[in-house]
């Protein structure tokens, strides 16, 4: 039976979160930029959802397809993302760019728990005005740390956190 056993193949396991931290010391934020041409951060309402959750969708899948099991896909679809952003409404805030909604984040206490930007606007600097409000949020709180993870191969959202002075500190 031992050898039976060790010759069966084992289950792909999925990659780990990497958690990344960053120490709250002085930063400077704020819910527009001064020239007024980049997003304008403001708390989500309700009818900002529809956007969130397919923003949150569609960015979850291209965070996360090729990283997690294939079985956590089929519950993640737009139902499930519809669920988590009602509960998440009262944390959550999002950035509009020329009347759209760009993106979002949700901060939970210390965590930058959700951040995502809707696929035309990557790489505009939406990513960075919606973390950095989040750090504000977390230091305005009374947290010395805040910290967020990120999926082990998104390197996309890695490199962007570690540029903005994140710290991975390994796998959770």
């Amino acid at each position: 039976a031992a050898s039976v056993a060790a010759s069966a193949p084992r289950p792909q396991l999925a990659r780990m979160p990497r958690m990344l931290w960053r120490t709250m010391r002085v930063m400077a934020s704020s819910a527009a930029p001064p020239d007024g041409a980049g997003p304008v951060v403001r708390p989500a309402t309700v009818d900002d959802l529809p956007e969130v959750v397919r923003i949150w969708h569609e960015g979850w899948r291209d965070a996360h397809v090729g990283h997690v099991p294939d079985g956590l896909l089929r519950h993640r679809e737009a139902e499930h993302f519809q669920q988590l952003a009602q509960t998440r409404l009262a944390t959550m805030w999002v950035a509009v760019v020329e009347d759209a909604i760009a993106g979002f984040v949700v901060v939970t206490r210390d965590e930058v728990e959700q951040l995502y930007v809707d696929r035309a606007r990557r790489g505009t600097g939406v990513a960075v005005t919606l973390l950095r409000k989040a750090e504000t949020t977390v230091r305005l709180a009374g947290h010395a740390r805040a910290w967020l993870a990120v999926v082990d191969g998104n390197q996309r959202a890695g490199a962007l956190y570690e540029r903005l002075g994140w710290r991975d500190v390994g796998p959770m």
